[in-house]
């Protein structure tokens, strides 16, 4: 599912990543989504999704 207008610092302030002590951003990453947050990205996604207790959630991205 593609996430429309989801930017690499929204993902980050989400998930609650801190890159500030790396010489380089997050790179090319996947990262568990809690079930607790899908409805933050839900709002982001192309098509309607409803967290389901029974899926695993995850999100990959590339920052530069």
């Amino acid at each position: 599912m593609g996430l429309r207008d989801m930017t690499v610092d929204i993902v980050k302030r989400i998930l609650g990543i801190d890159d500030n002590h790396f010489d380089l951003p997050v790179a090319v990453r996947s990262k568990d989504v809690p079930l607790d947050l899908v409805g933050e990205f839900a709002q982001y996604a192309r098509t309607p999704i409803k967290a389901d207790p029974d899926c695993e959630y995850w999100v990959s991205f590339l920052a530069e």
